[in-house]
Formats: structure tokens, sequence, C-alpha cells
């Protein structure tokens, strides 16, 4: 195939974006209108389960075909290792122009997931990097508390944010216009965003920001309410179901304004003329635990709350109009859907075999996968140790795996703790089934370890958990995690 007619491939991820809140997807709310009129036009995927449950794990999955134990790139060692080729390298070398924007603070060079891209904008950085960097460089030189720093960094952030409106979402679209205004059409591109509203503190102008909330919520309201998830895992007793509606209203406000920003790169495609020649794809990394199971945020589970994602791939002729999809798909099978459309074999890791599928044609009988496998190799739990150094998180420090097939779901921690959930029957995974169902335990264990094992084992490696990123992080990424809330 000659480099001019291959397609566009444009990756637009929404940090945190559980499936269910999305109305095409069945949420009550009707929370993202044109993402639903995008749907009846692409294959929308109702059971895509991601890798893992939280960015680094999940977008280095999504970039390589691999699996985190594949992988090995998670909190303990945030590195992806450089033998290891990624997508944005792939179509660099296949002639494309290669495109990332986001402001999410594990996706820059120091963990590798900017590998291959021509440009990788930082938002964070752009916005906001400068005076303010070089003070806290100096501050953390001086001695001063990373819990200070973090939360000077913290106030200026929010005043900022304040009069933005949003995480960097419309200055996001703001340069992609501009991107698109200016480069050479000869060649193909590849564009990846990762839009970080739906991610707390959900971040969006006022008019989305209340939209949901309960009646009566206003100004002073919302500022008594925390915002930052470690808070009600140190005090569970701030689990009420008033903070817990608030926050629901709030998460469910940033998805509407990111639905908006979804549908003005649609447009923009649409006025271009690229909208037809471009695999546009729309997904998430993970979910959000919004009070369900006593967790906020996307931490310390593998349920369905962080694991079930949003999926729909438009691209006319690969991505039937308007199906709905059944099967279980994961985001590792994106990587062999290009190669099928592309028709063009992406490098592999000489030891590392990929496990995906081609979801073209909206993954056949024959091609779709029997089980899906989630995993969370390494718990953040620093800044609750941070601030909270008197509060038992033994619950916590484990590591998860779980693997699930159309009804039954393991999940298997590194303390063995194991939960069986019937989601045939109980999508919430509210009532736990192990020792009702011991042979459906059995199974999915053992079909567990066979695919763990597949994937290389975990090459020594104990489960017990490390307490900080043990791989090599500059002091402006730290910086950064400490601003986003991960040290």
């Amino acid at each position: 195939m000659k480099q001019r007619n291959r397609p566009n491939v444009a990756i637009l991820l929404l940090d945190c974006a559980r499936a269910d809140r999305l109305s095409c997807y069945g949420h009550r709310r009707p929370t993202t209108p044109r993402i639903d009129r995008l749907a009846e036009e692409s294959t929308l995927f109702e059971r895509a389960v991601s890798p893992s449950i939280w960015t680094l794990e999940s977008v280095t999955s999504l970039f390589t075909g691999l699996y985190p134990t594949q992988h090995q790139t998670h909190y303990g060692q945030p590195n992806l290792d450089r033998s290891v080729p990624t997508l944005a390298q792939w179509l660099a070398d296949l002639g494309y122009e290669t495109r990332s924007a986001t402001r999410n603070p594990w996706i820059v060079p120091e963990t590798g997931l900017t590998r291959g891209f021509d440009t990788a904008i930082d938002i964070r950085a752009a916005a906001r990097m400068g005076p303010m960097a070089k003070w806290a460089r100096k501050a953390a030189a001086a001695g001063l508390p990373l819990g200070a720093i973090r939360n000077a960094w913290q106030a200026l952030n929010s005043r900022i944010e304040a009069r933005m409106h949003d995480a960097g979402a419309s200055r996001i679209n703001t340069s992609i216009e501009q991107w698109l205004d200016a480069r050479e059409q000869s060649r193909p591109f590849f564009l990846f965003v990762d839009y970080m509203e739906a991610h707390g503190p959900y971040s969006a102008p006022e008019v989305d920001r209340f939209r949901f909330l309960p009646e009566g919520v206003d100004r002073e309201t919302l500022s008594r309410v925390p915002l930052e998830s470690w808070t009600y895992h140190a005090d569970p007793s701030l689990l009420t179901p008033e903070n817990l509606q608030i926050l629901d209203g709030l998460y469910s406000g940033a998805l509407s304004y990111l639905d908006r920003k979804i549908g003005e790169v649609v447009d923009l495609f649409e006025r271009k003329g690229i909208l037809d020649d471009t695999v546009l794809v729309i997904t998430a990394d993970h979910g959000e635990n919004l009070g369900e199971h006593g967790l906020v945020g996307h931490n310390y589970c593998v349920y369905d709350t962080l694991a079930h994602v949003p999926l729909i791939c438009r691209y006319p002729g690969a991505f039937p109009r308007g199906l709905r999809a059944d099967r279980l798909v994961q985001s590792i099978d994106l990587l062999p859907t290009l190669e099928e459309i592309l028709s063009s074999a992406a490098p592999e890791h000489s030891s590392r075999s990929r496990q995906g599928v081609s979801l073209v044609g909206g993954a056949s009988e024959g091609d779709s996968r029997r089980h899906a496998l989630i995993e969370y190799l390494e718990p953040n739990l620093d800044l609750i140790r941070a601030r909270r150094p008197d509060v038992d998180l033994s619950e916590f420090d484990r590591a998860w795996r779980a693997i699930r097939d159309e009804r039954w779901k393991l999940a298997r921690a590194s303390d063995g703790t194991l939960e069986l959930y019937d989601l045939e029957n109980d999508s919430g995974e509210t009532n736990e089934l192990s020792n009702v169902h011991p042979e459906i335990v059995n199974a999915l264990c053992r079909e567990l370890d066979r695919w763990v094992e597949e994937l290389g084992g975990d090459n020594g490696r104990r489960w017990s958990r490390t307490n900080s990123p043990t791989g090599e992080l500059s002091g402006e990424m730290r910086e950064r995690l400490a601003a986003f809330g991960y040290l």
C-alpha cells in the first residue's frame, strides 16, 4: 500500500471515563449526546475491558499491544524498556507524522510513552511549568517537605484552572486545529490525545460543573466536599451519600463537557474533509470509582467500575456503521486492528508476544477472545502515607489480577484473596460467590495461571509491595506527579 493511501489514525482517550457513565452505554443521564451520535455511525464495543485500572499500565498496553505482566511498566518501575517497540514508532516508520497532546503526568519522555512521536505536547508544561517549576526545584533542594511544595503548587494550579475552566481540553483542541491548518498534507498522521477533565477533581466550566449536581448544591456546598480520592481512603466516614452524589454529579458534568470537546474534533475533521479518511477511536484508559465498594478514584481494585471502558471505532469499510458488538475486547486489540487496516505488520519484541486480535468488522466470532485479563501490578500508597501515617492501609497494599469471560469474573490478589462474580446477574459486583461455585473458581484460576505463565510469569518478582517508584524519575516529573496527586 502506498504511503499516501494509508488512512490517518486518531485515538482520543478520555482519561477515567467508565463506560456506564456514557449515555450511549445506557447511563440514565444525557451525558454524551455528541459521542452518542458518533456511535451511531461507528462500531460500539459493549464489552471493552482495560488491561489495567490506571494510566501507566493501561496506556503502555495500548501503545505496545502487551499486557502489564509483559511490558513490566508500573508504579514501582515506571519506565518502558527501550527494546519494546511502540505504536507511534511503528507508524513513524511507515511514514506517518506522529503527534500527541495531553497534560497527563505519566505520558512523558521519562516513562517512554512519548517515544516515536515527532511532537509530544505537554499541556501542563506549556501552561505552567516555568517559574513555578523553578521554584519547586529550588524548594525541594532546600529541603522543603514535598507536601508543602505540593500544596503551594495545587493552590496556584487551582487559581489558574479557575480561569481556564478545564484541564487542558480547550488548549488541546486549539493546538489540533492550528496543527491541521499548518501541516503538510501528503503524509498521513497519527494523533493521540489524552483528555484529563474526567480525572479528579473533575474540571469543567460552570455550566457543566453544576449541570448534574443535586438540587440546592451551590459553591459553598462544593467547597466542603473533598475532591481528592485519597481523603476517602484515609477517612471512610467521608463516604456519605451527600458527598458521593456530588462527586457523581461533578464527574457526569466533566464527561458532558468532554463530550462537546470530542464533538469539536469530529466537526473539525469533517470540515477538513478527513473524517472518512481517518481511523477514529474513542476510548478510555480506565474508569473511576464513585463510592462503589467503598472506593473513590482509580486504585486498589479490579472491579468493572475501573475495568469496563468505552470503545467506539469509526472507519468506513472496517467498522460497520451502527453496530453494537457484544464480544469481549481489550485495548491491546487495537494494534493488530491497525495492522489489518494498514496491511502492515508492526514489529514485535523478540521475547514478548502480543496477545491481541483484530477488531475489523466488529470482531467476528472466530476472531473473538474467550477471556479478558485485568492487571494491577503495583498500588500507590505514598500519598496517603505521607498525609496520614496513622492510617492502616493493609487492605489496599496488594496487587490484583482478574480474568473474566462473558459471564464470570475471578479476581485474585497477591495476598491470596479470591473474589468471584456473576456479571450476567450482578453487573455491580456486589454478591461475592467464590464459596458458592468452587468449581468455577478452580477453572478460572487454572486459566489465569496458564495465561500468566504464557505471558512470561512473574519473573521471580514478588507481589509484595515496594513503597515508592524504583525507576528513575527526574525532579521535574516528580513535581508533576505531586501536583496531580500521585506523590
